[in-house]
């Protein structure tokens, strides 16, 4: 089991490589699993600094939940929240990525826009690449 920043359980894990893991608040468990990609383009939510979204580019991360899974997990209308396609990743990953390539302005930039630790990443489709499936997932903030 992973811990988050709380001692709660961040991640079950389940023999498939799947997991229930918090999505949005600690409260909504659903299944995850972890999808390793490489951001490839600049994706178009304005919610996220342009910085921070041309930062991404080139770098590895961990998605953990796909759209259908949140649909699954979370209710058809979830579906109406999440661009068609996209991968999400927690925000505290994806900020302790981008301090780990030495870019702490980004990563301060992310961290105010989505401060929470269940706070979601979105990553949008036509934005992102998989990694083969022989590259171990990367998981910069050790949970």
């Amino acid at each position: 089991m992973q811990k988050g920043n709380w001692g709660l359980v961040k991640m079950i894990p389940d023999t498939d490589g799947e997991f229930m893991a918090p999505f949005g608040t600690a409260n909504t468990i659903i299944r995850g699993k972890r999808i390793c990609v490489t951001i490839t383009g600049v994706g178009k939510n304005s919610n996220v600094p342009m910085e921070v979204r041309q930062a991404l580019i080139r770098l590895p991360l961990d998605a953990v939940f796909t759209e259908q899974q949140v649909i699954s997990g979370c209710g058809p209308d979830a579906r109406d929240l999440l661009p068609e396609g996209c991968l999400l990743a927690y925000a505290d990953e994806v900020i302790s990525l981008l301090q780990s390539a030495n870019l702490y302005y980004e990563a301060a930039l992310l961290k105010g826009v989505l401060p929470n630790e269940w706070d979601m990443y979105v990553i949008e489709a036509g934005t992102f690449q998989l990694v083969p499936d022989k590259v171990e997932p990367r998981n910069p903030s050790g949970k």
